[in-house]
């Protein structure tokens, strides 16, 4: 008896959430944290194969993986300042550093 009106509630609560407007809170919180790690996996995704190809030294690869213009910080290795740099710029760099 006890589980059968436990059940009931629930079942009032959730159709209670259903109705008017639009979805409950919840489920537009779940399709947003779902959005956010989707966009995180692809960064991540992005970013292993930035890598993966740079050690391949498939450089068409990685310049592919660049935005056309990027803000290119390596002050804490080299120093310097940030620039802007094209993708064949950062990947030039790179051939030329990376030489066995």
């Amino acid at each position: 008896m006890k589980n059968r009106y436990i059940m009931g509630s629930l079942l009032l609560l959730v159709l209670a959430g259903c109705t008017g407007a639009g979805h409950p809170p919840v489920i537009h919180e779940v399709r947003g944290q779902d959005h956010q790690m989707q966009e995180k996996a692809a960064i991540v995704g992005t970013i292993d194969q930035l890598f993966i190809n740079t050690d391949l030294r498939d450089w068409q690869k990685v310049k592919g993986l660049f935005a056309p213009k990027v803000l290119f910080d390596m002050t804490s290795l080299a120093g310097g300042a940030p620039a802007t740099l094209t993708p064949e710029q950062i990947v030039d760099s790179w051939d030329k550093g990376l030489k066995p």
